[in-house]
């Protein structure tokens, strides 16, 4: 669109016909972001009312951060467009700013139910409301379409995690194979938060020998999940679960040789101001040195200032567990160690 010619003498022909090529062009794969491509969309805005040259500024001023005229423009484009990807793009703006994106969703899948993406959003978007429930029938669907993809599969098996069904998650992982990629770690957060949630119920029942192994299967790296194993992992968690097994089974020196492996953990990150720090607490705590572990907390507290590290601080001197009034399977954020140290301390208190 940005070749289309001035208004000179002459060119009305020529600037017609680009026009009319430039609203023939599918809108898949265009991203307008040179200021001179807007001047030129605010001219062919004069000449038709076609709904691609709304949405093309929109996308314009979505990059540039002006929001509020962005969301007009999407809004002006309606329900006319026929194409998948738009409903797609208009949700994730409108998810981007708090808007009705599962409306969106939905129009996406109801013109093409063979794209992938818009299943693929859709769970994504369920689960981040949360509505686990609804995103859990979405996801048996999309598995059962896409039965090659190992993302919709993924999809599948996260959301059985976030529905509790812990071992029905375990079962499908291995069934899936996920593309390695940098940074790619979610795969195994949600193996090994899940083991992890089973062996938490396995406490919670006094089996603890089926705790430990459970715990153990946490600790590994399946090929499968899209993730190496790393040099260094922080298992403060792990080792305070199985602390409490072996403080149950009456075997001291295992006991013991745990507190130790996590205080060598709390030294090695110490910089690292996340849950694992409410471990190392509890620690402190059983060693006799409650005032250096409130501390501690404190301390965390003070830098992350965030409703789980001042939960954390609460809870410590709690006598009695302090349950936080949210509807996320995940306690903050999508941090999978709070949910994992807020579930511990409901076993502990």
């Amino acid at each position: 669109m940005a070749c289309i010619p001035k208004r000179k003498k002459g060119n009305q022909t020529l600037r017609d016909s680009y026009l009319k090529k430039a609203l023939a062009a599918s809108t898949d794969f265009a991203l307008p972001f040179r200021n001179e491509t807007f001047d030129v969309m605010n001219w062919a805005g004069t000449e038709t009312s076609n709904w691609k040259i709304n949405y093309y500024k929109a996308l314009f001023l979505w990059h540039k951060g002006r929001i509020e005229e962005a969301a007009e423009l999407f809004n002006l484009c309606g329900d006319e467009p026929a194409n998948s990807s738009f409903y797609i793009t208009r949700a994730s703006f409108r998810r981007e700013h708090k808007g009705d994106a599962l409306s969106d969703y939905k129009r996406a899948i109801t013109l093409d139910k063979n794209n992938w993406r818009a299943h693929h959003y859709q769970i994504n978007y369920l689960n981040s409301v949360p509505d686990y429930k609804k995103a859990l029938v979405r996801a048996s669907i999309a598995r059962l379409l896409f039965k090659s993809s190992y993302i919709l599969h993924f999809d599948y098996a996260k959301t059985l995690m976030l529905n509790d069904q812990y071992q029905k998650c375990l079962n499908e992982l291995e069934k899936i194979n996920l593309l390695p990629n940098e940074g790619a770690r979610e795969g195994h957060d949600v193996y090994r938060a899940s083991y992890l949630m089973l062996a938490i119920e396995a406490l919670a029942k006094s089996k603890y020998k089926d705790a430990l192994k459970l715990i153990e299967k946490a600790k590994e790296w399946p090929e499968n999940l899209g993730a190496g194993k790393p040099y260094d992992f922080d298992l403060r968690i792990e080792y305070y679960l199985e602390s409490i097994c072996h403080n149950k089974m009456n075997d001291k020196d295992k006991e013991k040789n745990c507190y130790a492996k996590i205080e060598e953990l709390e030294t090695k990150y110490s910089n690292s101001y996340n849950a694992n720090i409410y471990i190392s607490a509890l620690v402190k705590k059983i060693r006799g040195d409650e005032q250096t572990a409130l501390e501690l907390l404190k301390e965390w507290n003070e830098k992350s200032k965030n409703i789980f590290s001042d939960w954390a601080v609460n809870q410590f001197i709690a006598r009695s567990f302090i349950p936080i009034d949210i509807k996320s399977w995940f306690v903050f954020e999508n941090d999978y160690n709070s949910k994992l140290v807020y579930e511990i301390a409901k076993q502990i208190k």
